[in-house]
């Protein structure tokens, strides 16, 4: 590799960059002195352009063109600063082609963008680099090639945007965005995007985010301290998951929903912001999943209104001055399975016709209402516990509002139902106790339905509701469910899908409009291993007993039973499991690995294309589940957004924990009529401990199972060595802590005087 050095010095022999370029070979290095190099820089073979001193000193700036644009396939650029001349309005760096590796560099641009990925076939990677554009975007994004920003440093002072993103999907890790007045990442309709681990900060008069059709991907960011949004959703979608969004000042909330957006909130945070957590309007929807929302002094947590029909799924809502959810002005939504407390306002608000179902919800400790409905609004408040309410009634229905409570417990408040001004209502199978008075009724005539207070004889509520209210073979399924291993989240997840489904069955049946559909699809992500194929087992025996499926079997299916050099075999692999599977369910393990694996890319695309068919087919006469690893799932279905719309039932698998992984013996170890003896169960804890500590490849429940036959192999010798009339049945079938105790070869020690032992023994 040849090296050529660049210099301002009078008699250098090299004086230009592009002088350099033009006589280097290949492969070479061209080290750059510090001065400034006004010139635009072309780069049309491979090369290394390498800043030798301070990059502060080392200053390459445009003139007409931009300052470097990248026409080979390959090359670096380091330890330099990039800048525009003051009328140049170019991008500082263009890639339109290749992969230009641009590291530890400083982008300043003036008119134009600091950085402009274009085609299809740019494939840049930016890493420890500043960019910065004083009057537009420090980044555009026009390429659908791989992009990646890596530990960078992001702004800019325009009213666009720090990064714009008009289409393709680049990947922004570990980096810092911030600036003003513009937005701070800006996701254009054909736009996508991965931002994992960023800190987006300081957006004082536009939305930190703002997404107009867009569907991008946040992991873990921290979205925060601004003067308006911190997220503006139009038309678009997106998953943000694992984020923080605090600190948004003016009277806007951290998140707005509109015009029919979609996105998906999982695992977030959203915290001490002046105007709440979220809005949804206009027909926006969603969905926020086990987030933790709090600390809202001048708003409500969230605002629904205007027709938007979000979910609210395992999240806690708590800790604020007014309310935790209004649903007004035809404002619908769902919550289940949702913790709400500690607001000085109604915690549930629904007035002026909004729609509000509450199932499975705890709602307590307020200083007004628990549940307010006025001004004919509606909703099927279920399975909920409604408690600590000392100043008002727990729940308040007025002016025609008509809700009906199900299975619902209301307790250890001043009064329990207060309906004044001709509020309506269903009240089923209720429960009160602790409460002043149960009742406060004027001039209203509510439904009251085998309802019961704790001091008279009537109903009976199962400390499991979805007992009382599912069918036998339904509640024997869920006792079965209860049976598996570990996974407490996932079964809590299927169990609240079930009664979701059936709560839609019921609204159907009672003639209760519904735009949603019965989707049973599935998303199973986690480690290999961990109970997936069990859980999927009971799946499709669950909807098999619900009407949504025939027989409810289970066919397996890997990407190589599928995959086939012939699209046209492989289209006859594909349609050939999807018959197998008809009445039940089609589970597909690997399809991660065909956007980076060995396999031929017209089959891959093939395979993907007659996934999407066969799903969005109406009346769809299988169910299809799809899992794989967490995280290379989730980067595959932001490539494949169609089939993830239709995988709407997501299941987080996490690995066995020790605990699970002695029951996992102990459950094996008994379908072969082995027991463990009381002594040796401290023996086979700290045993499980060590597997679950091992570095290994294979899966924990394969390492127990490896486990298992060793033990069986010492207990074996064990008894051996007893004479005949001593091998009883309790002995040949009892495992004492001296069974329990294998080593393995890696942990034996020189001289190790057992193990010299156990080979004498042999």
């Amino acid at each position: 590799m040849s090296k050529i050095r660049v210099s301002r010095k009078l008699f250098a022999r090299y004086r230009s960059i592009q002088a350099a370029i033009s006589d280097a070979p290949a492969g070479s290095v061209i080290e750059i002195e510090p001065g400034i190099y006004k010139e635009d820089v072309w780069i049309d073979r491979y090369i290394e352009l390498i800043g030798a001193g301070p990059k502060e000193e080392i200053i390459i700036q445009g003139v007409k063109q931009p300052t470097i644009e990248m026409g080979a396939d390959y090359a670096v650029v380091k330890n330099v600063t990039l800048q525009q001349a003051k009328r140049n309005q170019s991008p500082v760096v263009l890639a339109g082609r290749g992969s230009l590796v641009l590291d530890g560099c400083d982008v300043f641009a003036g008119s134009g963008p600091g950085v402009s990925v274009i085609g299809n076939s740019a494939e840049p990677v930016f890493r420890r680099c500043r960019f910065f554009s004083g009057k537009n975007v420090a980044v555009l994004n026009r390429s659908r090639g791989k992009v990646l920003f890596e530990d960078c440093h992001l702004s800019s002072d325009s009213d666009i945007a720090v990064i714009f993103i008009a289409d393709g999907n680049p990947v922004v890790r570990r980096s810092t965005i911030t600036g003003n007045p513009g937005y701070g990442i800006f996701v254009d309709e054909h736009g996508e995007g991965t931002f994992e681990e960023c800190n987006v900060f300081g957006f004082n008069y536009s939305p930190a985010v703002g997404i107009d059709g867009g569907n991008p991907y946040f992991y873990r960011c921290r979205i925060h301290d601004g003067g308006e949004s911190g997220i503006v959703i139009h038309r678009g979608k997106g998953v943000f998951q694992e984020c923080t969004l605090f600190g948004f000042e003016k009277e806007l909330p951290a998140v707005r929903v509109c015009n029919r957006s979609q996105p998906r909130f999982q695992y977030c945070t959203i915290k001490n912001c002046k105007g709440g957590a979220f809005l949804f309007e206009n027909e926006g929807s969603g969905l926020v999943e086990n987030c933790d929302l709090f600390g809202f002094i001048h708003a409500p947590a969230i605002i629904i209104r205007t027709e938007a029909h979000p979910q609210i799924l395992r999240t806690r809502i708590h800790d604020g001055n007014r309310e935790a959810v209004v649903s007004t002005d035809h404002g619908k939504g769902l919550m289940e399975s949702c913790e709400l407390y500690g607001f000085n306002g109604n915690i549930v608000s629904v007035t002026h016709s909004g729609k509000m179902d509450v199932l499975r919800c705890k709602v307590y400790n307020g200083n007004e209402h628990g549940i307010y409905m006025a001004q004919k609004a509606e909703g099927i408040i279920q399975d909920t516990e409604i408690s600590r309410f000392p100043r008002k009634a727990a729940v308040h229905i007025r002016q025609a509002a008509d809700p009906s409570f199900v299975h619902c417990r209301i307790h250890d408040s001043r009064l329990g139902v207060e309906i004044i001004e001709n509020g309506r209502g269903t009240f089923e199978q209720c429960l009160f106790r602790g409460l002043e008075k149960v009742w406060e009724i004027h001039e209203s005539h509510p439904a009251i339905r085998n309802c019961k207070d704790e001091h008279e004889q009537g109903l009976e509520l199962p400390d499991k509701p979805y007992e009382f209210m599912l069918s036998k073979p339904l509640s024997d399924l869920f006792r079965e469910l209860d049976d598996v291993i570990g996974q407490q989240q996932v079964k809590e997840a299927l169990r609240e899908a079930v009664l979701y489904l059936d709560y839609l069955q019921d609204r159907k049946r009672m003639g209760f409009k519904t735009n949603e559909p019965l989707n049973i699809h599935a998303l199973f992500t986690g480690p290999s291993d961990s109970g997936q194929l069990q859980i999927a087992d009971i799946y499709g025996r669950v909807m098999r007993e619900m009407g949504f499926l025939a027989k409810g079997h289970v066919v397996v299916a890997g990407v190589s039973d599928l995959i086939d050099p012939d699209p046209a075999q492989t289209e006859r692999n594909i349609r050939s499991f999807a018959r197998q599977a008809q009445g039940g369910i089609l589970y597909l393990h690997g399809l991660h690995t065909l956007d980076t694996g060995p396999w031929p890319a017209p089959s891959a695309h093939m395979l993907f294309s007659l996934l999407e068919q066969l799903l969005e087919q109406e009346g769809s006469e299988f169910a299809l589940i799809v899992a794989g690893p967490d995280q290379e799932m989730n980067h595959w279905l932001q490539a494949h957004s169609r089939i993830a719309d239709q995988l709407q039932n997501r299941y987080v698998f996490t690995d066995y924990s020790p605990e699970d992984l002695a029951q996992i013996f102990a459950s094996a170890a008994k379908e072969e009529d082995y027991t463990i003896h009381p002594a040796a169960s401290p023996v086979l804890l700290r045993e499980m401990r060590r597997l679950w500590n091992k570095l290994d490849t294979k899966s924990k429940a394969e390492r127990v199972r490896e486990y298992l036959q060793k033990v069986k192999a010492h207990h074996s010798r064990r008894c051996s060595r007893l004479p005949k009339q001593e091998r009883t049945m309790e002995v040949l079938t009892t495992f004492l802590p001296e069974d329990l105790m294998v080593k393995e070869k890696s942990d034996v020690q020189p001289d190790d005087v057992s193990w010299l032992k156990e080979l004498g023994d042999h």
